[in-house]
């Protein structure tokens, strides 16, 4: 009598999964540096919205503000020191500072914005971050 049998063989089932740990291997280095890359811009992204909040904050004072008392710069690590207070959209830096000289926001050169994990440099018109170690 003959028995019909269905079903794969233990070598056959092998060969898929060592084929898919290869795939798994190749596409492991990529899919995190996308994620890295991704993290990376989200950092400048939030440092560009932090400038120009912290920007738009000032103007704001000043025109408000008759005393003529306005620090120019904001202190992301002390917000109680600020003469100011700034709506950030985006992820608000834990530490840094902003300073704003003749209508130009840049951020210290000593005090970099710290931004989930990363560092801050730069002005307006041109911030780089590079990952903390």
């Amino acid at each position: 009598m003959k028995q019909n049998q269905k079903g794969f063989t233990l070598i056959e089932l092998l060969a898929v999964i060592v084929i898919l740990a290869v795939i798994a291997l190749i596409a492991t280095p990529i899919v995190l540096s996308t994620i890295e890359t991704a993290r990376k811009g989200a950092a400048e992204d939030s440092a560009y919205g932090a400038l120009k909040a912290v920007s738009e904050a000032y103007l704001e004072a000043q025109i408000t503000n008759t005393s003529g008392n306005l620090t120019a710069e904001y202190d992301f690590s002390s917000d109680a020191s600020n003469s100011f207070e700034i709506t950030i959209s985006g992820t608000r830096p834990t530490a840094g500072t902003v300073t704003i000289t003749d209508n130009n926001v840049t951020i210290s050169n000593d005090d970099h914005l710290i931004i989930k994990g990363y560092s801050c440099e730069g002005n307006s018109n041109n911030v780089t971050c590079t990952k903390i170690s």
